[in-house]
């Protein structure tokens, strides 16, 4: 195998090297930003009543900001040292001092150019690419630290969805799996007390409503005096649930 053919195995492991540090970046990433947009669109949800706009636009936000990262993250970045991968091997390794750059650039790894400094070149490069081999220039925490990173997200957003506190594993599991599955939602209804009551005039009635299968943040009731009007009052929030009087 001479100079060039090795070279070129020593350029292309780098490259492999860099698309894995690529790929575990993008994984991290975007196991964050679904665990986040998770609780976030889930907690939401619970809030609105599983409100059919609020998850769908969570869901849109999810998708286009798992889209941005993997693109920005992955893709691209992939397809640059595809395209070039001189300046961030270079950056990695400053002693070779822009061979690989010039090795790269001038068409001299290709042979579309033949050119007697190619082995010449190659093997000043290989001199030192010795001293730096890419084990050594990708270090393994590269590729753990993000893969660790999200195997923790990933498994936050598993356990969120299987035994997640009150309502929102409901919200997780609606969020992601909803639109295929029919009847993730817990059921939903409001029980209001006393129910039907007489009060004597001039006096007063508290009327409490529970909640069961969504946390709104606020509720109202309607009510009016004779044939007057409706009127719409806010009624006051309690630690399980609402009360008017």
């Amino acid at each position: 195998m001479n100079a060039s053919a090795r070279l070129d195995k020593y350029l292309n492991a780098f490259g492999t090297g860099l698309k894995r540090v690529f790929l575990a970046r993008g994984a991290a990433a975007a196991a964050a930003v679904a665990l986040v947009v998770s609780v976030i669109g889930a907690y939401l949800a619970v809030r609105a009543g599983f409100a059919n706009e609020v998850v769908i636009t969570a869901r849109v936000v999810l998708v286009v900001l798992l889209a941005a990262v993997i693109a920005w993250l992955v893709i691209l970045p992939i397809r640059r040292i595809q395209y070039d991968a001189a300046p961030e091997i270079e950056a990695r390794t400053p002693a070779v001092g822009g061979r690989v750059e010039t090795y790269l650039g001038t068409g001299l790894r290709d042979g579309k150019k033949p050119n007697p400094l190619k082995d010449l070149l190659a093997e000043d490069t290989l001199e030192l690419a010795r001293q730096f081999p890419v084990q050594r220039q990708i270090k393994r925490r590269e590729l753990a630290i993000p893969g660790g990173i999200a195997a923790v997200c990933l498994g936050v957003l598993l356990w969120l969805a299987i035994a997640g506190p009150g309502l929102l594993n409901y919200g997780v599991r609606h969020l992601w799996a909803g639109w295929a599955f029919p009847g993730l939602l817990p059921p939903q209804s409001i029980l209001v007390t006393p129910g039907d009551e007489l009060v004597r005039r001039g006096g007063s009635l508290r009327v409490r409503a529970e909640m069961e299968g969504f946390d709104p943040t606020r509720a109202s009731v309607h009510a009016r005096i004779g044939d007057s009007d409706w009127l719409e009052v806010d009624m006051a929030r309690l630690d399980d649930g609402f009360e008017f009087t």
